[in-house]
């Protein structure tokens, strides 16, 4: 499971193919361009997981620190985003799954839940539906069995959609500040 407080996805562009655009970037139009360039890819990043709590009543703040570190012109900065979901709970609940397990009675002697739910989200995909709870309320002094929550991975897809071409989508923005 994440850290207490928050999940962070970090884009690091230091790395082979990667950081040898992101250098020729860098030594071309300056760190200005290339942390706009990041920026850029995070916010998208950030638009994807805004998606996936589109419906939920008590959404997370997700934050993007995009970052530049070191160089100058000529020496080849390195870009960094950060994507931050504040808090991290109940979403790395949503987001990583959890396994079947027993809830137990809380301190009043006694749960009390609707009988029935609808998913907001599901695996796979960014959208997020209309659902929640619903049906008559249940009263149980004993401890039940939950199923439950399959991973819907949003953290994963999100990295994935933005790593996989990344260099093509900062080169994009660079071009689009350039003109």
């Amino acid at each position: 499971m994440a850290a207490p407080g928050w999940i962070t996805i970090k884009i690091d562009t230091n790395a082979g193919e990667i950081a040898q655009h992101m250098k020729r970037i860098s030594d071309r139009f300056g760190n200005d361009v290339l942390y706009q360039g990041i920026k850029g890819v995070a916010n998208e990043g950030k638009g994807y997981l805004e998606q996936s709590v589109r419906t939920w009543t008590n959404r997370p703040e997700i934050r993007v620190r995009p970052s530049v570190i070191g160089g100058s012109w000529g020496s080849g900065a390195v870009a960094k985003a950060e994507i931050e979901v504040v808090p991290a709970y109940p979403f790395a609940y949503v987001d990583e799954g959890t396994r079947a397990h027993w809830i137990p009675v809380g301190r009043k002697g006694f749960l009390a839940f609707q009988a029935g739910y609808l998913a907001k989200t599901h695996p796979g995909s960014f959208g997020s539906t209309p659902g929640g709870s619903f049906g008559p309320w249940v009263y149980s002094r004993k401890p039940i069995w939950v199923k439950g929550i399959r991973a819907r991975n949003f953290l994963k897809m999100t990295a994935h959609r933005i790593e996989k071409d990344i260099v093509s989508r900062i080169e994009a923005l660079v071009r689009k500040l350039v003109r």
